[in-house]
């Protein structure tokens, strides 16, 4: 499949959505909706009766109580809207244009972390974008590991250990190899539980340490999972099992977890708190974006792709 086609192929997937099917509580997700809206109109942008319209049809409104509910509902999805390009500031890649009504439209003018901004919507709508899936969900692994070395201190080691991994073998060599580096002692019990056929070990993307200027094994130890699911929920658990291969030295790994949905609101805290579960660290759309930092985004794969939606016109489909 062509380039051209892939990027036709998500335009279809997103036009054929009369409805998205979220939850209503699920602001979070409807904004990317309007964003992915907003992006494929190109210039054009999209007022608060086009986003209606979109998602509840032309048809004369039979009761005003049902009109002003939608209006109320619509209104809510705008608003979350003006407090990303608030909390992202000129990273966000749209704009609210005030004319006669509000109009969210794409910005002309791009730098690095507001083409990862897109990227990182992209990301989190795999449904429309599969036609690019295995590349999105390398990159986002990939822009973690950045996103996680641009945090850490200069003397942390980050190692990539998911799609993009830094080592080669089966699971267990690859683990043992990663042991050797770390300089962790493995849990041999739990490491003859591997199949020595399996060649992919879910729990661990990316896994860190910080050492200090000795060779005490009490260290900071980093282990993350990235996903770009929208049910991120159900895959914390599989952190935990990783642990299990390695025996810590006084300190337990530190969890993180990386997603690319936008979920911290303009109260500082995340919208949805219920799937956000104790003794993890969370890295989501936000904090990628303000973190990532020592990236070149002409250098990452998907930057054709961002481009070419940011290039889109609607006389792109012949």
């Amino acid at each position: 499949m062509s380039f051209k086609d892939k990027v036709n192929d998500v335009y279809s997937n997103y036009k054929d959505i009369d409805k998205p099917d979220y939850k209503k509580y699920d602001l979070t997700a409807y904004a990317d909706f309007l964003e992915l809206m907003s992006l494929f109109s190109n210039s054009d942008g999209v007022t608060r009766g086009d986003f209606q319209d979109r998602l509840f049809g032309t048809d004369d409104y039979d009761k005003a109580e049902n009109r002003d509910k939608d209006e109320n509902f619509v209104n809510s999805i705008f608003e979350k809207t003006i407090q990303r390009s608030i909390l992202y500031s000129d990273n966000y890649p749209f704009y609210i244009e005030k004319n006669q009504s509000e109009i969210l439209k794409l910005k002309t003018e791009f730098n690095d972390s507001s083409k990862l901004y897109l990227l990182l919507l992209a990301c989190s709508n795999l449904n429309i974008f599969d036609s690019v899936q295995p590349l999105l969900t390398r990159e986002f692994e990939k822009v973690s590991a950045i996103t996680l070395k641009d945090f850490l201190p200069k003397n942390a080691v980050v190692k990539e250990f998911g799609e993009n991994s830094d080592y080669k073998g089966n699971t267990i060599s690859k683990i043992k190899d990663l042991a050797k580096d770390a300089g962790l002692k493995l849990n041999e019990e739990e490491i003859n539980e591997i199949s020595p056929y399996n060649s992919k070990e879910k729990g661990c993307d990316i896994f860190s340490w910080v050492n200090f200027g000795d060779s005490n094994k009490n260290k900071l130890i980093f282990i993350a999972q990235c996903t770009c699911q929208k049910k991120f929920e159900s895959k914390l658990s599989e952190v935990n099992r990783f642990t299990e291969y390695f025996i810590f030295y006084k300190k337990l790994p530190i969890q993180l977890f990386f997603i690319p949905f936008s979920y911290i609101n303009q109260e500082n805290k995340f919208e949805n708190s219920d799937k956000f579960i104790s003794d993890y660290l969370y890295f989501e759309r936000l904090r990628i974006v303000t973190t990532c930092k020592s990236m070149v985004f002409s250098d990452f794969q998907a930057s054709e792709l961002v481009d070419g939606l940011i290039a889109y016109q609607e006389n792109y489909i012949d």
